[in-house]
């Protein structure tokens, strides 16, 4: 199997909890995966694109420190697409003028509070949806009636059974107006919100006469009082009528600001109405053919269409066939990029596609693609593209298979989407009308540039940057935290690729820490951020490494870049309880026998397991005592973090040791001896501008204070975390004064305060620059060797001398 595929097996769903047992844990999703990785480099991409077209760079607003943490008022570049649900309180009633148009009338909150009687949604399989066949009259739509109303989960009714998953964690405008469904919402989301806990979902339907009315409700779990996903509230209700007319009402939306209301038959006529924008033919069979799939990848015709007069841009490419996933046996890659930095992206793979869009980040499903016999459509809109600038289609198998470049303009078309609240009492508008209330988008990497530029950092000298808020982002939709993972620059660590060891730069982990609490800040918080941050940072080494079984590298113990509930991840070195285990997941089992294992009574994911130290460089392979993971357990435990407290299993324990990580990855370098022992850490808060954050400074502050110590407890003492601003390095080195002619010599950089490169001169016309050099002299003499470092702060060097004797001669022996 190769890195790339490996890679994309490791990454399929990361932040989805596989589980026929549910962890006790219910606060906690991890996002990291390599669609949230590609998400945030496409919304850097477009904000950096769109600042540079509108020449904004000189407006940002200053960082201002307080200690150790960074406070950053946002703006669109940090967190773009903020268009919050604003209908808390109100009723939007759409009554129709014709099949296509509505009379929109606005009214304080009108709220039957006679819900009828109650349906329940099914807790298994894949439809969210309850049938309600309407007894006492047919609704009219757009030129047909309906009996079947669809009422989904999700607080919509769709005219047809809807599909399954329908797109990304939250809907932005493009995500409405692609897909083709029949559908009236008045708060339509992609999926369930994870700050709504499923089984306190509550539908009721009640008909009346001449209408019908749906009631979506959904209350805390009380069972969770402390969880950033476990925060939300709703109540919504929707009335149809049998004279066509539609009513929204919005009763309480708490902590879930994302949504989006939608009325749309799907079928609208001007959907079919193309506007040509620009073709480009190429010609057939220019491209090298011993690439894989390169027949296939052939582009022989690129199309740019406006649909309509909206903002909705279709971008035909016909290849030389099919490339959806039940077509092809490896990945390939669609790409359009655009001169000014932004592009679109589609990733087509056996086990399924992704699609990244300016901006806007990645999905997996939904209405924005379609495969064609011939070759695919992407959707895009205008908003997220540059007015004018040269494009680059190209198609990839392994490496480039065909490009094609062309000028092209969009002249922004008619938003797709209208500002209800906004629409003057009785505007008539036309079919389809949407609204995508949205939280805004966190850029990360917008952040660490904006620290990086201020204060002339450099991406080597961070590990990790801890990005807080005091704010809803998109992150509350769909995970508790995420890391961009970086590179730590080690190898044998992570599966080699364009990403991650030696070969490629070293770069910050970026944390998406998601919305601080202020009012928690009691011990069980911190433990709490203890552990998000352990785990956050985890990744920078973790879990991203196969072991080899049976000559196959194999991704049973993290098939979803966590720890299985079955691994036994033991801590190292405990720190809250004495059965703790990895803050990454998996268990510390005790065995009692007889094929049962039972799980500790109470929550400890507060260390590093040995071979977890090992990846992290603050191990030797020496110190890696063998460990296990149970095999066909019963009651089945799942894929990713950690098993429900004080549960027993019966199982077959498998055993595994530290030779399997390296025969399948390599060995780590750098080695243990010469590895990293001091991480920078920077906090951050970003803030909502113009809001008091001294309350909130002081709860982050509490947060970053403590997270040194526990890390240093976790690991032993072996890792220890910084959080200041790096400091201009003094050179030192540690290197024996004699050696030998012919025979490597070790020169290990001790030099304090964190330098970022070295260049190493040994006297005789070599050099180096690795931080930990071995070099073989070919001639005796004595030698000058000099260190030179440097980091963002400035540089220094020192030198010493090595004497280099003769290779002893061997004596002839006697006969």
């Amino acid at each position: 199997m190769t890195d790339r595929s490996l890679r994309s097996v490791l990454f399929v769903a990361a932040l989805i909890l596989s589980s026929h047992v549910e962890a006790d844990d219910k606060r906690y999703w991890c996002g990291t995966s390599q669609e949230t990785i590609e998400s945030t480099r496409a919304i850097a991409s477009w904000a950096a694109a769109r600042d540079r077209e509108a020449g904004k760079r000189s407006e940002r607003t200053a960082i201002r420190k307080n200690g150790d943490l960074f406070i950053i008022d946002t703006d669109e570049f940090l967190a773009p697409f903020n268009n919050p649900a604003d209908l808390v309180g109100r009723t939007i009633t759409f009554i129709p003028q014709s099949s296509t148009t509505f009379r929109v009338e606005h009214s304080s909150l009108v709220y039957d509070e006679e819900v009828g009687p109650s349906r329940s949604f099914p807790q298994t399989g894949t439809n969210d949806y309850v049938v309600h066949s309407l007894a006492s009259f047919s609704f009219p739509f757009q030129g047909r009636t309906v009996r079947n109303l669809y009422i989904s989960e999700r607080f919509g009714v769709f005219l047809a059974a809807p599909a399954a998953n329908a797109g990304r964690t939250q809907f932005g405008p493009l995500d409405i107006v692609s897909p083709r469904e029949a559908v009236i919402a008045p708060y339509l989301q992609s999926r369930v919100p994870r700050t709504l806990n499923r089984h306190q979902h509550e539908l009721f339907v009640k008909e009346s006469g001449a209408t019908v009315t749906i009631t979506w409700r959904s209350t805390r779990d009380p069972e969770l009082p402390f969880s950033a996903l476990n925060d939300g509230a709703l109540d919504i209700q929707m009335v149809l009528g049998a004279d066509g007319s539609i009513r929204f009402s919005y009763r309480t939306l708490t902590n879930i600001a994302w949504g989006s209301a939608v009325i749309t038959s799907g079928s609208e006529a001007g959907r079919d109405v193309l506007q040509q924008i620009a073709t480009v033919n190429d010609p057939v069979d220019d491209v090298n053919l011993n690439l894989p799939l390169a027949n296939l990848l052939d582009i022989r015709q690129v199309q740019l269409h406006r649909v309509g007069d909206s903002e909705l841009i279709r971008v035909r490419i016909q290849l030389g066939g099919r490339i959806s996933p039940n077509a092809i046996n490896r990945q390939v890659v669609v790409r359009l990029l655009f001169t000014l930095g932004t592009e679109m992206t589609l990733v087509s793979q056996p086990s399924g596609w992704r699609y990244c869009v300016p901006g806007w980040g990645c999905t997996s499903s939904g209405g924005n693609v379609q495969f064609l016999d011939d070759g695919v459509d992407m959707y895009v809109l205008d908003r997220y593209l540059p007015a004018s600038a040269n494009a680059i289609v190209e198609t990839y198998s392994t490496s480039r298979v065909d490009v094609v470049t062309q000028s092209v303009s969009f002249p922004r078309g008619n938003p797709v989407d209208v500002d209800l609240t906004a629409v003057p009492q009785g505007t008539v508008v036309s079919s389809p009308v949407f609204e995508a209330f949205t939280v805004p988008v966190l850029n990360p990497q917008g952040v660490w540039e904006r620290i990086r530029s201020e204060f002339n950092l450099w991406d080597e000298e961070v590990d990790g940057v801890a990005i807080f808020q005091n704010f809803t982002t998109d992150l509350r939709t769909f995970a508790t935290a995420y890391s961009t993972v970086g590179n730590s620059g080690a190898d044998g660590v992570w599966l080699r690729g364009n990403f991650y060891g030696s070969n490629v730069p070293r770069s910050p982990a970026l944390l998406h820490m998601n919305q601080i609490i202020p009012e928690r800040n009691d011990t069980e918080a911190l433990r709490y951020y203890d552990f998000l941050l352990g785990h956050e940072l985890g990744h920078r080494w973790l879990y991203g490494f196969t072991i080899d079984q049976e000559g196959q590298p194999s991704f049973v113990l993290g098939p979803f870049g966590h720890p299985a509930q079955y691994v036994d991840t033991s801590a190292a070195f405990p720190v809250y309880t004495n059965r703790d285990y990895s803050v990454m997941g998996g268990s510390n089992f005790e065995d009692l026998g007889a094929g049962q294992f039972r799980s500790p009574d109470q929550i400890g994911t507060y260390g590093y397991s040995w071979h977890e130290l090992y990846l992290m460089g603050l191990a030797s392979p020496a110190e890696v005592d063998p460990w296990f993971y149970l095999a066909e357990t019963d009651p089945e435990l799942g894929e990713a973090y950690h098993p429900p407290s004080g549960i027993v299993v019966s199982a077959q324990k498998v055993g595994v040791d530290v030779s399997q990580i390296m025969k399948s990855m390599g060995a780590r370098s750098p080695v243990h001896e010469d590895s990293q022992r001091e991480f920078r850490v920077l906090f951050v808060l970003l803030n909502e501008s113009g809001e008091d954050t001294a309350e909130d400074e002081s709860t982050l502050a509490a947060y970053a204070s403590q997270f040194p110590g526990f890390f240093s407890n976790a690991t032993g003492g072996r890792g220890t975390i910084t959080m200041t601003l790096p400091l201009a390095p003094a050179a030192q080195f540690a290197a024996p004064t004699r050696g030998v002619r012919g025979e490597p010599i070790a020169f290990r950089d001790t030099s304090p305060e964190y330098p970022a490169a070295w260049t190493w001169n040994f006297g005789d016309g070599t050099s180096s620059n690795e931080q930990f050099p071995r070099h073989a002299y070919r001639e005796p003499g004595t030698y000058t060797v000099t260190l030179r470092v440097r980091n963002s702060r400035g540089e220094n060097s020192t030198s010493q001398s090595i004497t280099i004797e003769p290779a002893p001669r061997s004596r002839p022996v006697r006969r």
